[in-house]
């Protein structure tokens, strides 16, 4: 397979993972170019009692930490060994993967005022079982893919609600760290059809989020992102 010209554009890749935060920059032929790779590795903070969370501006300083390390290595190597000249100038794109099944609360100054909650956090292991009195757990799978489940958003929110009630009610939006992530760096919230599959919040046969589940939880769509 030839390979690029230095005209060719290349894509910046930034993946926020349970155990790391990665970037990596990529030629038009998927090849990663060599030398460049930065990563930030990290660990939730665990409880005794099921907790699994994190700070998400800790985590967000990470991010741009990774950003500005791999664009300054993708310089050196321009600069200094002379390979892929002018490499930051041609980045054409920028893809982002965080982790799936997570929950941030963001206050009236777009600021987090709970941790990052992980899929893994079992606090809400007893909402679940309060949820299923509530609600009709087959009919919850049959429009969203999900059983109720402390992995999933119902059953955190639920459990926020009933055990941090003074912090429930001063969260202005609901979303996951990757919206979080791209609120900072853009001002704004959008919550992809890949991510809300994954919340057990989104109804997939009418591609939106499921009315009766926001009803049973005591928020409004007003708190979540907008589809995109």
């Amino acid at each position: 397979m030839p390979k690029p010209d230095s005209n060719n554009p290349v894509v910046l890749t930034i993946d926020v993972g349970s155990s790391s935060v990665r970037a990596i920059l990529f030629d038009q032929q998927t090849n990663p170019i060599p030398g460049i790779e930065t990563h930030h590795s990290y660990e939730f903070q665990t409880t005794a009692d099921g907790g699994v969370e994190i700070d998400a501006d800790t985590l967000l300083g990470w991010v741009t930490t990774v950003i500005d390390g791999v664009l300054a290595r993708a310089g050196e190597v321009s600069r200094v060994k002379k390979r892929n000249p002018g490499i930051c100038s041609r980045i054409a794109g920028v893809a982002v993967s965080t982790f799936w099944h997570n929950l941030v609360g963001v206050g009236s100054h777009d600021q987090a005022i709970t941790p990052v909650y992980s899929w893994a956090d079992t606090r809400s292991a007893a909402a679940v079982e309060e949820l299923k009195k509530k609600l009709n757990e087959q009919d919850v799978h049959a429009r969203t893919g999900c059983m109720l489940h402390p992995s999933y958003l119902p059953a955190k929110l639920f459990w926020l609600q009933q055990t941090r009630p003074k912090i429930f009610r001063k969260v202005k939006r609901w979303m996951s760290f990757g919206e979080y992530l791209y609120l900072k760096l853009f001002g704004r919230t959008i919550c992809s059809i890949s991510m809300a599959s994954g919340t057990g919040l989104f109804d997939q046969n009418q591609c939106r989020w499921d009315s009766e589940l926001i009803d049973a939880l005591s928020i409004n769509t007003d708190q979540l992102s907008c589809l995109g």
